[in-house]
């Protein structure tokens, strides 16, 4: 067990330590799972972007993504891995897939307490375009998520809710071959409900709301407008125990 949790950490942080990073996915809420649980839980996601406003004026793009996240459930932490579709809903532009990668610490909560805490960090890479004009974005969101755990019998109820600080560091090239890169401080708070059956199978929704402050001096366009976006997100989970850990987890990962 001490092996395998070193082994965990050290692959965790070998992931957040390469080009491209790992993380959180654009056009998907920031899913928190306060309560944790063990073993191995895969979940497919679906997000859609339904209010996006860029300067105070509503833009018409909302973005959507398809994604899966595989994640492993240790008594206190638990580690997470996924990949994702990026529809812009731009014509001009295409599809592209990111990465991302999270770790959260449970802080406080055990079976028969109602209430759990857990802290959450995780870094997201979207890469779009080719070529010397294409643009990169690391989003790395920090946060705190508690947890409600309703006594149901033959059933797994566990609304939440999270506060975050978010940052959004962006890179592209110029036409001299020189990189111009900026970074946009934000907050966001999201919550939703996870649902699990004994059996290991389980729906999860999440609302998230992100607010990201203007930065005038950025030498990013689109940093210098203060943004607000949110995402709605649903999908399907599957939980599964592992030999020689204890528990079942029955809802979704982070």
């Amino acid at each position: 067990m001490k092996r395998l949790f070193i082994m965990v950490l050290f692959g965790f942080g070998s992931i957040l330590g390469a080009r491209p990073a790992a993380g959180q996915l654009q056009g998907l809420p920031v899913h928190f799972n306060p309560k944790g649980g063990t073993g191995i839980t895969i979940a497919g996601d679906f997000g859609r972007t339904v209010s996006n406003t860029v300067g105070g004026i509503t833009s018409a793009q909302k973005p959507s993504t398809i994604g899966g996240r595989v994640s492993l459930g240790l008594p206190f932490i638990t580690v997470g891995l996924g990949a994702g579709v990026y529809d812009p809903k731009v014509t001009a532009q295409t599809n592209e897939l990111q990465y991302m990668g999270t770790m959260a610490l449970k802080v406080f909560g055990a079976p028969l307490i109602p209430v759990a805490v857990s802290l959450q960090a995780g870094a997201g890479f979207l890469k779009v375009g080719t070529g010397t004009f294409a643009t990169k974005a690391v989003n790395v969101p920090v946060g705190l998520g508690i947890a409600l755990n309703v006594p149901t019998p033959g059933a797994s109820i566990e609304p939440w809710v999270a506060g975050r600080v978010q940052v959004n560091s962006v890179s592209t090239g110029t036409a001299g071959g020189a990189t111009t890169s900026g970074t946009q401080l934000g907050y966001g708070a999201s919550g939703g409900i996870n649902l699990g059956l004994p059996i290991g199978v389980g729906v999860h929704v999440a609302l998230d709301w992100v607010s990201y402050a203007a930065k005038l001096t950025s030498p990013i366009a689109s940093q210098r407008n203060k943004i607000e976006r949110m995402t709605l997100g649903i999908g399907l989970h599957y939980s599964l125990k592992l030999p020689g850990l204890p528990g079942v987890p029955i809802v979704p990962g982070i």
